[in-house]
């Protein structure tokens, strides 16, 4: 698959890819213009991305299915818990009762 470029991507994200997509197409257009435009430089930011998206969604995966194989919602990561981080993305269409079991940890 050739490199991406900000527009392109913006262009030809899938609606499922959506939720995962940056919230600024912004970001990927710096990173595309501070990058000296090879080939290489656009196929690195690129793997980047994908390897964001890759993890961002297991992370989401693993939450919903261990909510619905055991009822509960998954232990808090490591970093969030002990390391200080306070952001954390929610998966996109939840099932139900996750949503209100966050908000209730979260209070």
């Amino acid at each position: 698959m050739p490199p991406a470029t900000a527009s392109r991507l913006a262009r030809d994200i899938p609606p499922l890819r959506a939720p995962y997509a940056p919230p600024d197409e912004g970001i990927a257009r710096v990173l595309l213009a501070s990058a000296n435009r090879s080939p290489e430089a656009e196929a690195r930011i690129d793997a980047r991305a994908r390897r964001y998206a890759v993890k961002l969604f297991l992370a989401h995966l693993h939450g919903v299915w261990f909510w619905m194989a055991n009822g509960t919602l998954p232990p808090k990561p490591y970093i969030i818990e002990h390391g200080g981080h306070t952001h954390v993305i929610q998966p996109p269409n939840m099932p139900d009762g996750m949503q209100a079991a966050l908000q209730r940890r979260a209070a």
